[in-house]
């Protein structure tokens, strides 16, 4: 996700910098790369030692990450090349990193069932059922299999009890598989624990006892292909590598696909779990991101 900018039809976009790398213009002159930044044909950027990586997007959504190695800078034409060179690439070539990109370029599946392309909030994420007691939100999608955090935060009045009841129904058979109550605006539900989420086609149902309103919402499985899902479970296993130590390079990366494919619920769960143990400034953007 990026702020919005008015760019060129061929463009840069710098999405995430790891140790230093330099900016230098055509004057000689360095600064620090920022996240955020647009490169322009008469800079280049330096990756400065071991540690530095630099991820970078092009205008048709291609990524391509650089890390440190016996080239180390590059101008804004070695950067285009290297992007378009690295999408026909095939996948048993490209960099260990870069390999993960394919997950995000899947197909959006879900795109139909986006909020505006936000995540729920009361304004674009509710719709009116036929019952007036009943506020229907858009359908989630989850990957089967893992974990995920609810916040229902902002659909909720301060007003109410603290405490809310919480049932998630199979939506064929209409079977309550999980019913529990909760004192705060948000739980999470551990997948792992739980081998009637292998499959998910679910009803979420909130309710308050001071209230009411329902809160309804629809959960399904986003499908992966086995390449796909062998692909993220490689993911999943590196990003959780990486817990308790200062590196955040391959949740970052998790982060990002879960969110390009509007997997809001699992994306807010290893967020939460990441931060838990890593306060670095690398994830906390993504605090903001969600809670949009």
């Amino acid at each position: 996700m990026f702020p919005a900018l008015v760019l060129a039809d061929e463009f840069l976009l710098v999405k995430e910098v790891w140790g230093k790398v330099n900016l230098t213009y055509s004057n000689k002159k360095k600064e620090s790369l920022k996240i955020y930044f647009k490169l322009e044909e008469d800079q280049s950027i330096e990756l400065v030692d071991e540690s530095s990586k630099v991820w970078i997007r092009d205008h048709n959504n291609n990524n391509l990450i650089i890390e440190f190695d016996e080239k180390n800078h590059y101008s804004f034409q070695d950067l285009i090349a290297m992007v378009s060179n690295n999408q026909l690439k095939n996948s048993s070539k490209k960099t260990f990193s870069n390999k993960f990109f394919s997950l995000i370029s899947l197909p959006n599946y879900e795109q139909s069932t986006k909020i505006n392309d936000m995540i729920i909030s009361p304004k674009t994420g509710v719709s009116r059922n036929s019952n007036l007691n009943i506020v229907k939100l858009n359908k989630l999608f989850i990957i089967k299999g893992i974990s995920f955090t609810f916040d229902f935060s902002n659909l909720m009045s301060n007003t109410y009890s603290k405490d809310y009841n919480i049932k998630i129904k199979d939506r064929g058979s209409k079977q309550i598989l999980y019913d529990f109550v909760t004192d705060k605006k948000s739980f999470e539900f551990d997948v792992a624990e739980n081998p009637n989420s292998l499959v998910i086609n679910w009803s979420l149902e909130i309710a308050n006892p001071q209230s009411p309103k329902t809160l309804v919402v629809d959960l399904s499985s986003l499908y992966l292909n086995p390449k796909s899902q062998d692909l993220f479970n490689e993911l999943l296993d590196k990003a959780m590598v990486e817990v308790g130590n200062d590196k955040c390079f391959y949740q970052i990366i998790l982060l990002e696909f879960l969110i390009s494919k509007a997997l809001y619920l699992n994306a807010r769960y290893y967020l939460d779990y990441f931060m838990i143990n890593n306060k670095k400034a690398h994830l906390t953007k993504y605090q903001q991101i969600l809670q949009n």
